[in-house]
């Protein structure tokens, strides 16, 4: 169920987040959908179960609320009952004003789905800015912190904008 959530990228469009900047909680995308590949206008329906398998490679695309729109590229490493590993990174470009802020695959993250007991699992997720990224993409480690805390949250079946925030 977790991994087929990880792949419910529509849900993204509901997720909120606790906004630093703007001390309000806010929607972290406009939009989300699943494609059936990289191109941006081929939307589809979230992925199923059986795509979310070792070794996909699948593409979704957001509006981020920040940002606008990009496609980014989730790939499955391991999808088994007892841990699942899925990453995502950027597949294009990621601009604000004009000015490009992430080039594309400088934007990553992998999550580490793990069981630890009968029917409890542990999520362990990271996020990295790498070469390609912007200097104005430095230095909003909150915010960083909060949208993995809001999409943690979405995954767990938590309340998105649950009081408190995780960093205020």
């Amino acid at each position: 169920d977790l991994v087929v959530r990880a792949g419910a990228v529509s849900a993204l469009a509901k997720v909120q987040y606790w906004s630093t900047t703007d001390k309000k909680w806010r929607l972290l995308a406009n939009g989300a959908s699943a494609l059936n590949g990289p191109d941006a206008e081929s939307r589809r329906a979230d992925f199923s179960a059986p795509e979310m398998k070792k070794g996909a490679d699948l593409y979704y695309w957001e509006d981020d609320s920040r940002t606008g729109a990009a496609v980014y590229r989730l790939r499955v490493y391991e999808n088994a009952p007892d841990r699942a590993v899925v990453a995502s990174e950027n597949a294009t470009s990621i601009r604000q004003f004009f000015m490009t802020l992430f080039r594309p695959g400088a934007l990553q993250s992998v999550m580490f789905i793990q069981r630890v007991a009968p029917g409890i699992f542990g999520v362990y997720s990271l996020s990295r800015t790498g070469e390609g990224t912007s200097g104005l993409a430095e230095g909003h480690e909150e915010s960083y912190i909060n949208r993995a805390v809001a999409v943690y949250r979405q995954l767990a079946g938590i309340k998105t904008d649950q009081e408190p925030p995780a960093a205020p």
